[in-house]
């Protein structure tokens, strides 16, 4: 390869690639050679840059960065290997940026010592950083952070620290975060709506924020809650170049959420779900399973002659037995069947994932047979019945307003041929007892 060869890769690259010399006794500066990736990085032509920068390269750099400047030259003459700084300089456009500059000391003769460096503008990174420094200083002081990640979007890469960390070794970086596909100990459940919510900021510069469950980066230990505050972080461009995490532990305020709010949704008397939390339930079940071709079930469960046990033995036998429906309503299905009460003496059944509307006529049955003869009070259990109606859930579009109401006319059914007995219902009119 030939000097014109080198000379055309030198001249080709972005960055800027300079020799000079400097004298220590006289101050005085002399350029041999920069390349043309000197020249577009700073905004002018070969030929008017040659005229200027070598009479008023001082005049370039800002009077209050001219001491760091001074300090890099007497590090690299003192011939330390490669020295780098960032100082502020003015642009041939009179704006204010940043330089980064690396150099070291390739031959001294004398009081004359030559250079060479090579140096970038660095303003939009140095932009970004105070920019992030900004927010992160903003963000922990409205949340008392344990944990903060920056996402950069360009590489792929995340860098997970430690805030209470007294060193950094519990610094984590983590290539190809996105593409890689790995939890890191994030609940599975959890994992595509904290996805969603990093996406979302990713797009467009905004904030967000999700919780969701992790055993920590390595996977280990116990499932616990998280909130994460998300920021986007925009270059000089406009596009989002960084997401900003501060992620708090709330375990113990979200167990207390979720105990409360398990309180706010459970019918007291029976501890199953009240009519809410059953009806607003099975609208998930159901919505959930509309993209798969299975068969659900809906039974509304009414206590036959209620009534009569209230007045004839007292409110408190009444209680305990619709106390002894919801154990039995409990004790009988399987753990994804959804159980609630509904009203007074009313209860709703969600059987899921049934292989035929013989398994619902089967659990019927028993569920009847459990409550009748179970019950420890063997006079009042001669009185004890339950009429059920059954509506049957295979069409992918079949919603719960309308399951309730077969389920519900199916019922009727029930009580107006003798009660103490279950009906299917099916769209042709006629119900199946």
């Amino acid at each position: 390869m030939d000097s014109e060869q080198i000379k055309s890769i030198l001249d080709s690259l972005i960055s800027g690639l300079c020799a000079f010399s400097y004298d220590t006794d006289t101050g005085e500066i002399s350029f041999e050679y920069m390349n043309d990736g000197a020249f577009r990085m700073l905004g002018t032509t070969r030929s008017a840059g040659e005229k200027y920068i070598g009479h008023n390269v001082r005049e370039m750099i800002i009077p209050q960065d001219l001491p760091i400047v001074r300090q890099w030259l007497f590090d690299v003459i003192a011939d330390n290997g490669d020295v780098e700084t960032i100082f502020r300089y003015v642009t041939f456009q009179g704006g204010l940026a940043h330089m980064r500059i690396k150099g070291n000391l390739y031959n001294r003769h004398g009081n004359s010592n030559s250079i060479i460096c090579t140096f970038s503008d660095c303003s939009e990174e140095i932009a970004m950083q105070r920019e992030m420094e900004k927010q992160l200083n903003f963000m922990n002081s409205v949340v008392d952070s344990q944990n903060r990640f920056d996402y950069q979007v360009r590489t792929d890469t995340c860098v997970i620290h430690d805030n209470k960390a007294e060193d950094d070794e519990n610094e984590v970086l983590i290539p190809h975060y996105l593409s890689s596909k790995k939890s890191y100990g994030m609940h599975p459940e959890d994992q595509p709506l904290f996805l969603e919510a990093l996406e979302r900021v990713m797009k467009r510069p905004c904030k967000d924020q999700i919780e969701y469950r992790t055993k920590g980066i390595d996977g280990t230990g116990e499932y616990r809650w998280n909130q994460c505050n998300l920021m986007s972080i925009t270059g000089n461009e406009g596009y989002v170049t960084h997401v900003l995490g501060l992620v708090i532990d709330i375990h113990e305020k979200k167990l207390e959420e979720m105990k409360l709010q398990s309180k706010a949704d459970t019918d007291s008397l029976t501890q199953l779900l009240n009519k809410g939390a059953t009806e607003s339930l099975i609208k998930d079940e159901i919505k959930a399973h509309h993209s798969e071709k299975h068969m659900d079930a809906l039974m509304v469960i009414d206590v036959d002659d209620f009534k009569y046990i209230n007045d004839h033995y007292g409110h408190m036998m009444g209680d305990h037995v619709l106390h002894f429906v919801g154990e039995q309503l409990k004790q009988n299905l399987k753990g994804k069947d959804v159980a609630g009460r509904i009203g007074g003496d009313e209860f709703m059944v969600f059987l899921q994932n049934i292989k035929s509307e013989r398994d619902t006529e089967a659990v019927a049955t028993h569920l009847q047979d459990a409550i009748h003869e179970e019950f420890n009070d063997k006079e009042v259990a001669e009185h004890l019945s339950v009429s059920i109606g059954i509506a049957i859930g295979q069409d992918t579009e079949e919603d719960y307003d309308e399951l309730f109401k077969e389920a519900d006319s199916a019922l009727y059914e029930t009580k107006h041929h003798g009660k103490a007995s279950f009906t299917v219902f099916h769209k042709d009119g006629e119900g199946q007892s």
